[in-house]
């Protein structure tokens, strides 16, 4: 064989040996590549301060996670086109994690949707079908510790009225109707401000020994400033908190609240995303407990992360 001809059959073998070092170092890299994780996070509202400790659970859970999350904002958006968003978010994600208390539409959109064995709810009353599951507290069991409560710091002949009662969460209504056994309970309809502060101020003039509960945040809230208006002070209870009701409960215009820490609601939530997509098995159901956190323990170390957790 000519000389050329060999160097010409070297090359051509130094070239192939090449291209075989390359494809297999190649295949050794993208073995050693960890695969990142993409997951959606769907709210109301993103931008809600309500969501801050929410956020810093999820954070704490990525660290050491192969994962990225994205929010998406659905405030404003009507049925369909929650629908259309929550399937595209399926299609692209390898998880989608629904809020179902932030929107009141987000659950019965769940039904319908094309979710693709790819998504789970966050507080759904019950768990849609379409849904993984549901991650969520047990609401007859925080209306029965609130109501406790109550009933271990009140008067034994203190009137109780319940506002938002049967607008909201029925079971913490279950619990707190209950408290029927031991105390008069009286379920309030009025929602907006103006029927509260009336029903108060009759109050106030029956000159009985009252005790106010409220279902939701919001007309918790409100119910603090009625009181200062109006020079009230009843006792004041509700359920939920943010950073407004912990400083109304650290001036002593709250009681007590029951609440679900949302810290940790969004770490769970993740930790549930990733056993989904690395070990491909559904989850067990689980059921978050609550606490009820009176306004002398909100700094405690029993419940300063839950409810100030290092961000």
């Amino acid at each position: 064989m000519k000389k050329r001809n060999v160097m010409l059959v070297c090359i051509w073998f130094l070239v192939l040996a090449f291209l075989m070092l390359a494809v297999f170092t190649n295949l050794i890299f993208n073995e050693d590549q960890e695969k990142v994780y993409n997951i959606t996070v769907a709210l109301d509202d993103d931008q809600k301060v309500e969501y801050e400790n929410f956020k810093a659970g999820i954070k704490e859970a990525l660290k050491g996670k192969s994962a990225k999350v994205y929010y998406l904002n659905l405030f404003g958006t009507d049925a369909d086109t929650i629908k259309e968003k929550l399937e595209e978010q399926c299609k692209t994600k390898d998880m989608v994690i629904v809020r179902c208390d932030s929107n009141v539409i987000l659950a019965s959109v769940v039904e319908k949707a094309d979710t693709q064995g790819k998504l789970f709810c966050l507080n759904a009353k019950e768990n849609p079908k379409g849904s993984l599951c549901n991650l969520s507290s047990d609401e007859k069991q925080r209306g029965i510790l609130l109501g406790r409560r109550i009933l271990e710091e009140q008067k034994d002949n203190s009137h109780i009225y319940v506002f938002g009662s049967a607008y909201e969460k029925l079971e913490q209504d279950e619990g707190m109707i209950g408290l029927d056994e031991e105390a008069k309970v009286t379920n309030c309809m009025e929602r907006s401000e103006e029927e509260i502060r009336n029903r108060i101020s009759e109050i106030k003039d029956s000159g009985e020994n009252a005790v106010l509960i409220s279902m939701n945040e919001s007309i918790l809230k409100e119910m603090v400033e009625i009181q200062v208006k109006e020079n009230t002070k009843f006792p004041l209870y509700g359920f939920g908190y943010d950073r407004e009701i912990l400083k109304f409960m650290e001036e002593g215009k709250i009681q007590a609240v029951n609440i679900v820490p949302e810290y940790y609601l969004g770490y769970q939530a993740i930790m549930q995303a990733m056993e989904i997509v690395e070990n491909n098995k559904r989850p067990k159901e689980q059921t978050l407990e609550s606490y009820t956190i009176g306004n002398q323990e909100i700094f405690s170390e029993k419940y300063e992360d839950m409810l100030f957790p290092r961000k």
